[in-house]
């Protein structure tokens, strides 16, 4: 029993000494880490400064007034305070339409938190707004003692927002205080002179303390409550890709910088907020975009410490994919696009926007005349009709060009004569002349009034020799000189040909019954010629005006369908009908007549699609 007792009794001494070792080695430990963290030989006596990060100062300019009545909402439009240019650009891309516009924001974000709007200085009625940092970002505190000059460091202390951080400081001194983060999840650094920029979203603040209250030794414990709100110190640029009026994802994209140098980088002092040294720096050219996945907008995000014009900022789009309802439209040509002019500066918010566009048809308002079936007529052998309004397969919100439900607008005449009194004052920007129409003078004068307002002109009346239209010819191709016209022509390799329909480019088109007309000595100074008779290049079957959006063919027939030649190759040997389309009216180039590649139904909607990108 004493051997126990005693040691026990050895324990218990041991244990005391032990304590009392832990004890002072924890108040030495405590000591050396406030030296190190606060580089001064006072320690604090019971006095901290209390750091809360509120938020960034997105300098969201909003009117209070205006805003009163409306009330506030806890997601801001971005559009606020936002300018666009290049609105009413817009590209057509065999069929996949897109808008750009360049849009300015001074607000990085859309998460504003409405409880934190503060008074600007700038107007009694402004309102600041601030955006709210998640949890998981870090940022970094620094003191420094003001007792010198410059001011001395003190201490550096890593943070995350949500949380006041008390940071000891001693009674009667005054600090600077900074605070910076990158706006994300890692440590920005512990340097307490300058930090270089990067290709990240430098977030910075600073100011003062004020003289902490009190004597040291006086008994009291003093906490000074400061609110911090950082500001961006680059300005953003964000390349988006917008496919959201599709009912689907972009499922697959490419898409390149025209320069790795666009954006510059510098030095950040912390102390003052400054930027020098600003320099030029290199970024891949091909675009990251997020996310990685399949989605219906995606973007791409680049920071720039420079403050000169950006002109132009160019992006090549090599290829997308976008799959809605099971239809896939891709492009795979590469497209420019082009916005001028960004000018850099702190916190500013560019975003390069490529919107990718449905049709509205009913925008593109068409006139149309000529002989029953041979205009865009409700009839089984009206090709255009059946092309147009029989079916949502060619345009339609699931259509080969996609369209809003919006319907066309399209007004018929089934007349030979007389039908065009209201040409420009019917908002009309297509007319379409089909078989036996004939031009009077005054409709003459009336067409090209039509065409200089910039409106699609297509004559396929097969009636050169018609006052109005001998005239147009003579100021538009150079001549009213015409011939009889067979059965086929062969199609140039002008773009005008290719779209979203097919390529018809060195293919054939055909004329109804082989009653037709080709002009000659035509000017090609004037005219693009499209296709010219295959008995010989200088008899032209089909012409756009180089100066106007005028076409046109020496076939009335040239858009008369029929049902029989549904399956590709049924119409060999025929020489009535050359507009081709298939079971589901969708146009085809094929067999007609003893050519294998005619390619009617595919030129006429190629142009009508471009008539309605231009219509938007």
């Amino acid at each position: 029993m004493q051997n126990k007792v005693t040691i026990s009794l050895l324990s218990s001494r041991w244990s005391i000494k032990f304590g009392l070792f832990v004890v002072l080695s924890a108040i030495l430990s405590f000591q050396t880490s406030c030296k190190k963290e606060m580089q001064s030989e006072e320690l604090s006596d019971g006095s901290n400064v209390v750091f809360t990060l509120e938020g960034i100062n997105e300098d969201e300019s909003l009117d209070l007034l205006a805003s009163t009545s409306k009330g506030f909402s806890n997601s801001l439009s971005s559009s606020s305070n936002q300018i666009s240019t290049n609105k009413n650009n817009i590209v057509n891309m065999n069929g996949l339409v897109a808008s750009f516009t360049l849009q300015e924001s001074s607000n990085f974000s859309t998460a504003i938190d409405s409880t934190k709007l503060v008074s600007s200085s700038k107007s009694i009625n402004k309102l600041a707004a601030v955006s709210i940092l998640p949890n998981t970002v870090k940022y970094r505190l620094i003191l420094y003692d003001k007792s010198t000059n410059p001011s001395t460091f003190v201490s550096s202390t890593l943070a995350t927002p949500g949380t006041a951080i008390a940071i000891p400081v001693v009674k009667g001194k005054n600090y600077d205080w900074v605070a910076f983060s990158f706006n994300d999840n890692s440590d920005p650094g512990s340097s307490s002179t300058n930090i270089e920029t990067d290709n990240r979203d430098l977030l910075h603040a600073f100011g003062t303390t004020g003289v902490i209250p009190g004597v040291g030794g006086d008994g009291t414990d003093v906490s000074v409550p400061i609110k911090i709100t950082l500001k961006h110190k680059l300005c953003k640029i964000t390349v988006e890709i917008n496919a959201a009026n599709y009912v689907g994802n972009i499922t697959a994209l490419n898409a390149s910088l025209a320069s790795a140098n666009y954006f510059s980088k510098g030095t950040l002092d912390l102390k003052t907020g400054t930027i020098s040294d600003i320099s030029a720096y290199t970024v891949p050219q091909a675009i990251t975009f997020t996310p990685a996945t399949a989605a219906s907008i995606k973007t791409a995000t680049y920071y720039t410490a420079g403050t000169t014009a950006i002109n132009p900022f160019s992006v090549n789009l090599n290829n997308i994919s976008i799959l809605s309802n099971s239809i896939t439209r891709a492009m795979a040509t590469t497209q420019p696009f082009t916005w001028t002019t960004i000018v850099p500066g702190p916190s500013k918010n560019y975003t390069a926007k490529i919107e990718f566009l449905k049709l509205d048809r009913s925008k593109l308002k068409i006139i149309s005349a000529g002989s029953s079936i041979y205009g865009i007529y409700n009839d089984s052998r009206s090709g255009l009709y059946q092309a147009l309004v029989s079916t949502p397969n060619n345009f339609g919100p699931d259509g080969i060009v996609a369209t809003t439900s919006a319907n066309w607008s399209i007004t018929n005449f089934d007349a030979t004569s007389g039908s065009l009194s209201t040409l420009n004052t019917g908002g009309y920007k297509f007319l379409y002349l089909g078989y036996a129409y004939q031009i009077s003078a005054a409709e003459a004068n009336a067409i090209i009034a039509f065409l200089d307002a910039g409106n699609t002109v297509f004559i396929a009346t097969e009636r050169p020799g018609s006052t109005g239209e001998s005239s147009l010819l003579t100021i538009y191709a150079g001549t009213n000189s015409y011939t009889s016209w067979s059965y086929l022509a062969t199609n140039t390799s002008n773009a005008v040909l290719n779209g979203r329909f097919g390529d018809a480019r060195g293919k054939t088109i055909g004329n109804d019954a082989g009653l037709g007309y080709v002009m000659t000595n035509t000017n090609s100074v004037l005219i693009d010629v499209l296709a010219s008779s295959s008995s010989s290049p200088f008899y032209v079957a089909f012409f756009k005006s180089k100066t106007r959006k005028l076409y046109w063919v020496g076939d009335g027939g040239f858009t008369v369908y029929s049902s029989s030649y549904a399956t590709p190759g049924s119409a060999n040997g025929a020489g009535s009908f050359p507009f081709l389309m298939n079971g589901s009216k969708v146009p085809y180039i094929g067999n007609w007549y003893t050519s294998s590649n005619v390619s009617n139904s595919t030129v006429v909607l190629n142009i009508l699609t471009q008539a309605l990108v231009e219509a938007q």
